[in-house]
């Protein structure tokens, strides 16, 4: 560790609030944790664990999101991952937020524009146009990276990166003095000593259905998994599916592994279907002539599955309702093309691809009700949204669906094509779908809001921070007490 970094840690030791102060906050964070991870649901106005921005000094916490993608691949984890450095940012403008980007995203992420938000690029080409700083030796080329994917030369790879990526990522962070390190996208590409991480778990989806990953996907997921459960601060969890499987299968204490349910934007919460005329006139729609089904085209997606079910519904004549299916193509909209001719469902069903926020705004107001069978998920924004909006829903009832529903949806078996069947014979009564979106609107009410969300996380941030400061004042290597 750099000298002028240790003269900082020592000097913000001294001017930082006395023992029973800090003592106090851990007692607070540890309470307020254990509400948030016994019970997602949360009454907005008793919330305890809201970070007091007055109630400590400001930090600096560098954001990796050099990993996300271009457009809709990365689905909702983009989604929730810019907004929530948007609300960060708003939340605690005393506060600095280093934003580390690739080449790929660098100008995308050019939308969190606050005076307390600095995008760095991190990427080996630069080809300009961009008036933030940029470091260009950082991350390898993509051609580089392709060859670094064969097996033959994984051991080139290991010292590359413990010799070559690794330390100068390391000067970064502490060329930029950064208290803390926020992963949103899990994957931990940095690390340096001194300086403690926080890792977003969104789920460990590899370890309950790998028939839906390759070995080396698995691999790596699980070799990245084992590094944060070694050096991760805390395992901020999106549901507490996930933070029962981090605690199952990671082997890390209950008090590391936290639960931070996502916040709802307030666009889903306002938003009216007077301006859907023209998205529905663009895709050819009716105003609550279809149900929606909003995911990437990924297998746990179970796309196949509900076209089965949707087909027996359609064969007893029962509605003319058409299924439209919005998200990223991942590679199989090919095969669910020929899936939907395989059934007699062309033309009645819609695979429209991705759409922006606008477009899926306008296609949730105006459905008659959003349907979503996935076989796996951390959280299940789509159905929450949904039920913010006034909108019937049926849904799976497995993994993290459940606790985010309770009983304000119908709820199916994703593995039975009857089961789903009788969901949308459901979803489709007038009277069930009216006191869906009663108790939809009631329970979504329960949620946080975006910035409340982010409020968390500051608590957690500036817990972890406090803690390193006084673990290193007293002379303890902070991430020893992890392992």
């Amino acid at each position: 560790m750099s000298k002028p970094h240790l003269q900082r840690i020592a000097s913000r030791v001294a001017t930082a609030s006395n023992a029973a102060r800090a003592a106090n906050r851990q007692s607070r964070e540890r309470t307020s944790t254990a509400e948030t991870a016994d019970n997602p649901v949360r009454n907005l106005a008793s919330t305890p664990n809201l970070y007091d921005v007055d109630s400590g000094p400001p930090r600096t916490i560098a954001v990796d999101l050099t990993r996300l993608l271009p457009g809709g691949v990365s689905g909702g984890v983009k989604v929730v991952s810019i907004e929530l450095v948007r609300q960060l940012a708003k939340q605690a403008p005393d506060w600095k937020f280093l934003i580390l980007t690739s080449e790929k995203s660098h100008e995308e992420l050019s939308v969190v524009r606050r005076s307390n938000v600095h995008r760095v690029c991190l990427d080996s080409a630069n080809h300009g146009g961009s008036t933030q700083a940029r470091r260009k030796w950082l991350l390898p080329t993509e051609s580089f990276r392709e060859l670094l994917r064969h097996r033959r030369l994984a051991f080139a790879r290991s010292l590359a990166w413990r010799f070559l990526w690794q330390p100068r990522r390391l000067r970064l962070l502490e060329d930029e003095q950064v208290d803390a390190l926020l992963l949103p996208l899990t994957v931990p590409t940095f690390y340096a000593q001194g300086v403690p991480t926080v890792a977003v778990i969104y789920d460990l989806q590899h370890v309950d259905h790998p028939e839906f990953f390759r070995v080396d996907e698995q691999t790596a997921r699980n070799r990245h998994l084992a590094a944060l459960s070694k050096s991760a601060a805390k395992l901020i969890c999106i549901s507490n599916h996930a933070r029962d499987t981090v605690l199952r299968c990671l082997h890390v204490s209950p008090e590391r592994a936290v639960t931070i349910p996502f916040g709802l934007r307030s666009e889903f919460l306002t938003k009216g279907r007077v301006d859907a005329v023209a998205t529905l006139r663009k895709h050819g729609l009716q105003e609550r002539g279809f149900w929606l089904y909003p995911a990437n085209s990924w297998p746990h997606k179970n796309h196949l599955r509900l076209f089965e079910a949707f087909a027996e519904y359609r064969r007893h004549g029962r509605s003319t309702v058409k299924l439209v299916c919005c998200g990223a193509d991942t590679g199989r909209h090919d095969v669910l093309r020929r899936a939907i001719a395989e059934q007699n469902l062309e033309g009645v069903v819609r695979l429209i691809g991705y759409v922006p926020k606008g477009d899926l705004l306008d296609l949730m107001a105006s459905c008659r009700g959003v349907v979503f069978p996935s076989l796996y998920e951390g959280f299940g924004m789509p159905v929450l949204e949904a039920m913010a909006g006034g909108v019937p829903v049926a849904c799976s009832n497995v993994t993290s669906l459940p606790e985010v529903v309770g009983d304000a949806a119908v709820r199916f078996d994703p593995s039975r094509t009857e089961s789903i069947t009788a969901a949308l014979e459901k979803l489709n009564d007038p009277d069930i779908a009216t006191k869906l979106a009663t108790a939809g609107r009631e329970r979504a009410a329960n949620f946080d809001t975006v910035g409340m969300m982010a409020r968390r996380y500051l608590n957690v941030l500036d817990g972890v921070c406090q803690r390193n400061l006084s673990m290193t004042a007293a002379g303890i290597h902070p991430t020893a007490s992890h392992r």
